[in-house]
């Protein structure tokens, strides 16, 4: 609903509760205590990627196919799309850094 109004603090408030339920899911120690060590970068990184033209719209799709996966149960999808969801995010962001350069 926050993408729909252009509210990008919102949207990025529910981005961020969507990356925290996700994480707080995971039974991996070594995974939380990573997350845990690069939680200020990886928030800077967010909010950045979230600004890049569609990239709301593009994220929400994505977080769509991730809890669609979860639903039914396909854990080889939800790798699948949660490690897209990431490496799209990563080369958007790159992708704008190159043309700033």
């Amino acid at each position: 609903e926050s993408k729909i109004n252009n509210d990008f603090d919102g949207f990025n408030h529910a981005n961020w509760r969507f990356h925290q339920a996700m994480i707080s899911q995971c039974d991996n120690s070594k995974l939380l205590e990573i997350n845990n060590s690069l939680r200020t970068l990886v928030m800077r990184y967010r909010y950045l990627s979230l600004q890049l033209p569609e990239r709301m719209e593009k994220s929400l799709q994505e977080h769509e196919e991730i809890l669609e996966a979860i639903r039914n149960i396909k854990p080889e999808i939800v790798e699948r799309v949660v490690h897209d969801h990431i490496m799209t995010a990563g080369h958007a962001l790159a992708k704008e850094v190159d043309k700033e350069s």
